[in-house]
């Protein structure tokens, strides 16, 4: 059996994680770094000396993907900005699985271009919204999806609705079976303030509605200079759920608690060092992933950039061509 061959572009905050979990697996595996600054490749050094090995893998440090060679799986983790020219590259030197960052991208162009890439190579990427693999949300998925009522609401603190947006959106595709939900930014605070992340990209604050189909709502409200807890609220015809995703507190109706497993109430943030784990060997056994494709999270990006860029543009005065997040 030829060795498994994964590598990893970019090892910042989530790609060095990602690597820590790569680094679990139980198969022996060649793993590529392609991380051009040094800071972060150090921090890679130390964080993958911080999990034990679950079998002997090496780990080759280069500064640049270019000339790699194929892998069986690409995780790229680099800023939104260099994703699609990553695949690219990545493409043209024969990898066809991916897994991507989210948001993928910085603009519907660059994702329609992308989306054209994978098919002309017949390969296949997968969006990393990680929450589909949490069994908490898979319960309530399998007794949500055909209800013909749906309701979530979300809120938050100041933890950035650009960034973390896609998370409950997608969560709200997958409970509701739908492809992604119609949104509308007008609730959005009128500020676009620089994201505490890094330089250059910008973050939001205020409300996102959504509505799928007759009967199916969304709304998302992250308030600018707070602190409190996520919180999910979820009603269906069936039942009603709340979630403190940050206190890991979980409450259901009586209806609800008849139809899950105990074992499946537990509220936890999975870590990516942990969880990539599990969806990396997914992708290699099966070719398939509960995560959403490229092709799937389409509609889920598109309604994004909608909104945030027309809020960049009702704020600035000046038509905004790049949503400048993650």
């Amino acid at each position: 059996m030829s060795l498994t061959r994964i590598m990893i572009a970019g090892c910042g905050q989530l790609g060095s994680r990602h690597l820590q979990a790569l680094l679990r697996r139980k198969r022996p595996t060649e793993i590529l770094v392609a991380e051009p600054d040094e800071t972060a490749r150090n921090r890679g050094r130390v964080r993958a000396l911080e999990v034990e090995h679950g079998a002997s893998h090496t780990i080759t440090w280069l500064t640049t993907a270019a000339a790699l060679g194929p892998t069986d799986l690409a995780i790229v983790a680099t800023t939104a900005e260099r994703r699609v020219e990553i695949v690219e590259e990545l493409l043209a030197i024969g990898c066809r699985r991916f897994l991507l960052e989210k948001i993928v991208c910085q603009s519907e162009q660059q994702y329609s271009a992308l989306v054209a890439n994978l098919r002309r190579h017949d390969a296949k990427a997968w969006v990393h919204c990680p929450r589909r693999y949490y069994p908490l949300y898979q319960a309530l998925q399998s007794v949500a999806a055909d209800d013909p009522f749906l309701s979530l609401k979300v809120t938050g603190g100041d933890l950035g609705l650009g960034c973390n947006a896609i998370h409950f959106v997608d969560l709200f595709a997958y409970l509701t079976g739908r492809p992604g939900p119609a949104l509308n930014g007008s609730l959005l605070d009128d500020a676009v303030v620089p994201s505490r992340r890094r330089s250059g990209v910008v973050e939001f604050s205020g409300t996102i509605t959504g509505t799928a189909d007759p009967g199916h709502w969304l709304d998302i409200t992250f308030i600018r200079n707070s602190s409190i807890n996520v919180t999910l609220s979820l009603v269906t015809s069936r039942f009603s759920a709340f979630i403190d995703e940050t206190a890991g507190y979980f409450a259901g109706s009586s209806e609800l608690l008849d139809s899950i497993p105990e074992r499946a109430r537990e509220v936890r943030l999975i870590p990516s060092s942990e969880l990539t784990t599990v969806i990396v060997d997914e992708i290699l056994e099966s070719d398939a992933s509960l995560l959403p494709s490229v092709e799937d999270s389409w509609p889920v990006h598109r309604a994004l950039f909608e909104i945030f860029l027309d809020c960049m543009t009702r704020v600035t005065g000046v038509r905004a061509e790049l949503c400048r997040i993650t």
